[in-house]
């Protein structure tokens, strides 16, 4: 198709949206629809006239002067007492498919093009503002075809408008080979009221798993329930996929996520949206679907964004909000296995603050004077959050500048006054049988539990004294040894704790003479059977050297592997 036919096409569906009296046979509107479709069909599958057509600010000044009428004609009538409202909705639809086909051929935007492609931007987010508030507004009645023709109008408009943030992000080259596209700068006022529209619209959220089995041959005239259950499923997964992919291509702005993240927007926005990530235990063999995947790659934007701390502070106000937030925080931090510096500054930034905030409530209620059932109660709700915290510190601990970072602030001083508290406290759960007699007898005082979190403070604190001669000997100074060592034994509460505390044993001892003197001497003076087993298992054993008490490499070392260093990544130096 060549530029004069397009143009020729498009004319005629300009003058049935100027025509006066309005166009009321539907046969000129199938017209209209099938020479419509001819473009469309040819842009979709022929890419030389699709960058022909797409090169032609005549083309483009056309589309515009369409939008601008399908804005007029949506403000004017609403789709109300319109008989042929429905096929209006499907023309306008066309021609934003059409423009959605047209944005990717784009080679280079002059400043004519490109005031045109802005002018679309904002037209196209109108169009699908009003295509909702029409849906709204018809969603009772059993009117499926345009009920089906503005859902539809949805998904183009959030098509064209994930078209054309895409390629807006594409790499300016100075080749003069190659032709260059120029940004888009997309102003968040303009862009926040869809946003919101969109996350306040409860047709494309509130589905569930009976709708997909809906098919159309369920549809008949007098009940349409069905046939919109479907249209709603069918259409609906596609709508939020695209709004998700629209909105990691906004998300690439700093400044657009800075903007967002401080707006009052963005906690109805975080409620609607991160409950698409499936978390029960049911879902863990599953692959995420194409919807979860865009909410994790949204959420890996916002956790590693410096502005995330101010959100946390607004997330903390609901408690089942926060849960959720750190959890998907800790699926993504976790997971992810190489950073940027500046993306760990970043995410130690909120995550530290966090940490301060929920280790200092825990602490007050641990050596406040209340009862154990009080104290109890008051810890169990910190403990997951903290919980989630710490495992995504121990991920970013892995990697030199985190550690840097969290020498910098004091941070092995604070893990382990922690610790210390946590371990002064809280009992340890030695046996299964204790640990069911304390629960049977109902006369004991209730015990405090705060489980999992005591374990990832030791890996942490391991990952600090490796290969660090200063914080082995700062350990010693502040009685870190003792606390280690003491751990190095079972708890029912803290899974794994032995293991990660003869770890943490093995390099605090690994070439620094006085470590090993304070625990051989230690061990000498209160000696302990699970005190000369670890000892073993982190290659030590205990000698006697002419009445002196000293500390050997012993043959029988377990094997103790930790965390695994990553060859091929280049970006940062992991920990043991």
């Amino acid at each position: 198709m060549d530029r004069a036919e397009c143009l020729s096409y498009l004319s005629e569906t300009l003058m049935i949206f100027e025509s006066n009296p309005p166009v009321t046979e539907e046969f000129a509107y199938q017209q209209i629809l099938s020479k419509l479709s001819l473009i469309l069909s040819i842009t979709n599958t022929d890419e030389r006239s699709r960058e022909l057509l797409s090169s032609s600010i005549s083309v483009w000044v056309k589309l515009s002067q369409l939008l601008q009428f399908a804005v007029e004609i949506f403000q004017k009538y609403g789709g109300s007492e319109d008989p042929v409202f429905p096929y209006k909705v499907r023309i306008v639809r066309g021609i934003v498919l059409i423009s959605r086909n047209l944005v990717v051929g784009i080679k280079d935007n002059g400043d004519e093009q490109h005031q045109q492609l802005e002018n679309h931007h904002d037209l196209v987010q109108q169009l699908a503002i009003f295509n909702m508030e029409i849906l709204d507004s018809k969603k009772e009645e059993n009117d499926a075809n345009l009920i089906e023709a503005s859902v539809k109008s949805v998904h183009a408009c959030l098509q064209f408008l994930a078209n054309i943030t895409s390629c807006s992000t594409a790499v300016n080259v100075e080749d003069s080979e190659v032709l260059k596209l120029r940004r888009f700068e997309y102003s968040f006022e303009k862009v926040i009221p869809l946003i919101t529209m969109i996350t306040k619209f409860e047709f494309f959220f509130n589905i569930n798993d009976d709708d997909k089995d809906t098919s159309c041959d369920d549809y008949n005239d007098k009940d349409l329930k069905y046939h919109k259950k479907y249209i709603i499923y069918s259409i609906s997964k596609g709508v939020i996929s695209t709004f998700l992919v629209y909105l990691n291509n906004l998300f690439n702005s700093s400044e657009f996520l800075y903007n967002f993240l401080n707006s009052k927007e963005v906690i109805p926005f975080i409620q609607r949206v991160i409950r698409l990530i499936p978390y029960s235990s049911e879902n863990e063999d599953k692959d995420l679907e194409e919807d979860q995947i865009l909410v994790v790659a949204l959420f890996t934007k916002i956790s590693m964004h410096e502005s995330c701390i101010k959100l946390w502070q607004r997330i903390s106000q609901d408690f089942e909000l926060s849960i959720i937030f750190l959890k998907t925080a800790q699926l993504i931090l976790t997971n992810k296995e190489n950073f940027e510096n500046y993306q760990l500054t970043s995410c130690l930034a909120w995550v530290l603050q966090v940490y301060d905030d929920l280790s200092k409530r825990v602490i007050d209620i641990l050596t406040s004077s209340s009862s154990s059932s009080s104290s109890s109660s008051s810890l169990e709700p910190l403990n997951l959050q903290i919980f989630y915290i710490l495992d995504i510190l121990t991920n970013l601990g892995n990697f030199n500048h985190a550690r840097i970072f969290l020498n910098h602030y004091g941070y092995l001083e604070k893990f382990l006054n922690f610790l210390k508290n946590l371990d002064e406290n809280i009992k340890t759960k030695k046996t299964l049988k204790e640990q069911e007699s304390i629960s049977t007898n109902q006369t004991q005082t209730i015990d405090i539990k705060f489980p999992r979190c005591k374990s990832l403070l030791i890996e942490i604190l391991t990952l600090l004294v490796f290969e660090n001669f200063q914080n082995q000997e700062q350990m010693r100074k502040l009685h870190g040894l003792e606390v280690i060592l003491n751990n190095c034994n079972i708890d029912y509460n803290e899974p794994f704790i032995k293991e990660r505390s003869i770890m943490c044993l093995k390099y605090l001892l690994l070439n620094n003479q006085e470590n090993q003197n304070f625990i051989s001497k230690l061990e000498a003076q209160k000696p302990s059977a699970f005190g000369e087993a670890a000892l073993e298992e982190a290659g030590y054993e205990i000698e006697l050297v002419n009445g002196k008490v000293g500390l050997k490499k012993s043959n029988k070392a377990s094997k103790l592997i930790g965390p695994p260093s990553d060859p091929a990544d280049k970006t940062d130096q992991k920990g043991p």
